[in-house]
């Protein structure tokens, strides 16, 4: 489906023919076009727009009837922002070096020699009087 630019569009619209009955989502959207005086409810949907330019985008749009499908879709000025946004994020692809790893793991390893107990000194020490409780039998 193409997509249509719209700078006046408050809301995007898409044609039913486009949307799964499982993406609705249960709210409706009041439009108004330009040259009608009455408002029009319209069903909202979730919708997700893909493309190698901007990646996955994922928003809600007005569905229209089916008969009324021109087979674009129509972009709101709040989507086209979206997707500005996913275009400036940058794709990651980091690599650890072993120089990197190395320069890492001495410090690692100091504050684990820190903490750590050392073998020399039991874990508990108890003094005094030791007498042995009586529990209830467990059930």
């Amino acid at each position: 489906m193409d997509i249509l630019r719209d700078t006046g569009a408050s809301i995007d619209i898409v044609s039913r023919n486009h949307i799964l009955p499982e993406h609705f989502t249960g709210e409706v959207v009041y439009v108004k076009q330009p040259l009608d005086a009455e408002f029009r409810c319209l069903p909202l949907a979730k919708v997700e727009l893909q493309s190698p330019e901007f990646g996955c985008v994922v928003t809600k749009a007005a569905v229209i009837d089916a008969q009324l499908d021109s087979g674009w879709y129509l972009l709101s000025n709040k989507t086209y922002e979206l997707i500005l946004e996913a275009k400036r994020k940058p794709t990651l692809s980091a690599v650890v070096t072993r120089s990197q790893t190395r320069k890492i793991e001495p410090l690692k390893s100091e504050e684990k020699g820190k903490k750590a107990v050392s073998p020399k000194e039991p874990a508990a020490v108890v003094k005094g009087d030791t007498t042995p409780l009586s529990l209830p039998p467990a059930v």
